[in-house]
């Protein structure tokens, strides 16, 4: 029997799921580690996507790490994944800043199908496919919000988003393993934020919000940066 309260955490370490080149041209792998209860040896597991933050320049996964335990105690599967980061200079424009979101975005659609694909064929994750949860703090949080409420229509409303979507393959974009769909149960978003509330449709994924009203990196009310209100 799995004991979900005492028994202990481990980790699978990195894993590669895709590539992809970052602003500067480089190819980079993208990469997850798995987080699951010792001795869990169920089939089919809800999963949990949790993406760090990092202002879009580096990955703070040590800022998940509550989070993360938290959610593996409830009996949940936890993937902390990777994405694209760039230099602190590349974001001083409205074109570089909505090009790091929208390369975050893209991978981490990525590991939703990597996910699903995987259920599919060799189910080396053990992953329930049906009920996958994507989450994040800050940079992660923004990505997992834009990934799962942007749309189409949405794009249209913004002409220079709609320009770096077009150019990087569509709201779904071409990283990774194609032919299976992005969509998830839900959203745990920890202080990030979406580019307009009107975003979220109704009938679209639940979203559980946690916000810092003394929030000075991402305030609750509204960031500008780069020429991008969130």
């Amino acid at each position: 029997e799995i004991n979900f309260t005492t028994g202990e955490i481990v980790g699978s370490g990195l894993v590669k799921f895709a590539e992809a080149p970052n602003q500067d041209g480089d190819v980079v792998d993208l990469r997850f580690e798995r987080v699951e209860i010792d001795g869990d040896d169920r089939d089919e597991r809800k999963a949990v996507i949790l993406l760090p933050g990092g202002s879009f320049t580096n990955l703070n996964k040590p800022d998940l790490n509550i989070w993360r335990n938290v959610l593996v105690r409830q009996g949940y599967v936890v993937f902390v994944q990777e994405y694209r980061v760039t230099a602190f200079a590349n974001l001083s424009n409205l074109q570089g800043y909505i090009g790091a979101i929208v390369d975050a975005v893209h991978d981490h659609k990525a590991m939703i199908r990597f996910l699903r694909e995987d259920a599919q064929d060799d189910n080396n994750q053990r992953v329930d496919s049906e009920y996958i949860i994507a989450g994040g703090h800050s940079a992660g949080a923004i990505t997992a919000l834009h990934a799962a409420y942007l749309d189409n229509d949405n794009v249209a409303e913004m002409p220079a988003l709609a320009q770096i979507v077009a150019a990087k393959g569509g709201l779904e974009g071409t990283v990774g393993v194609t032919g299976y769909d992005t969509d998830v149960e839900g959203v745990i978003n920890l202080a990030g934020g979406l580019n307009a509330v009107t975003t979220i449709d109704e009938g679209e994924p639940w979203l559980f919000s946690v916000h810092g009203s003394a929030d000075l990196v991402v305030p609750a009310e509204e960031f500008v940066f780069g020429g991008l209100t969130i």
